[in-house]
């Protein structure tokens, strides 16, 4: 089989686990991905908050040292309301249709707390070169003040991050993203 051939199979594959994943351009529901956000905010207020509602809809890209790209629609919570709201009261089936990326304005070490968050969550922490810190699954939350919340989660790496990138449960493996020293976030459009 030549490279282009096996490359085109490699991308056939990619962008069926993305449609799988619900984290791609193409998944079901009709419409843009920044349409269907929409659509949920102004016809299914209660499933969602107006901080999440406040975040820009973008493409985030992922570029393997091969050269193979991932590209996943996302919400970008760029202000300090959108961070801190982050999935926090949002329904679960919008949670498994959607992707966050968290950007701060420089390299952090915080945590990130799973209070009044309904499912799981896969979490990408990446440098501010775009290169991966850590990845984990986080666990849902009880619903309570975040203050005093336990389910808290931080990079198990050493090191500060700018960009942490939240998905569905077991998006990372569906992905093919456990590998990672071999991914990068493509940082340029968000400086």
């Amino acid at each position: 089989m030549s490279v282009s051939k096996a490359r085109l199979l490699r991308t056939a594959s990619l962008i069926l686990v993305l449609l799988a994943a619900g984290v791609c351009g193409a998944a079901s529901g009709g419409g843009s991905f920044a349409e269907r956000v929409q659509r949920i905010c102004a016809e299914e207020p209660a499933k969602v908050t107006s901080a999440f509602c406040s975040m820009e809809a973008g493409v985030v890209e992922l570029v393997k040292a091969d050269g193979s790209r991932i590209a996943i629609d996302v919400l970008v919570a760029a202000t300090e309301l959108q961070r801190t709201a982050g999935y926090q009261f949002i329904d679960g089936g919008v949670v498994q249709e959607t992707a966050i990326l968290f950007v701060f304005d420089a390299p952090v070490s915080r945590s990130f707390h799973m209070c009044n968050v309904l499912v799981g969550l896969d979490i990408v922490w990446f440098r501010a070169n775009g290169t991966i810190l850590d990845a984990t699954t986080m666990r849902p939350g009880q619903v309570m003040d975040p203050i005093f919340c336990r389910n808290v989660y931080s990079p198990r790496r050493f090191g500060t991050y700018q960009f942490a990138l939240e998905l569905p449960e077991g998006a990372i493996e569906r992905l093919g993203l456990s590998s990672l020293n071999e991914w990068r976030l493509e940082v340029a459009p968000w400086r």
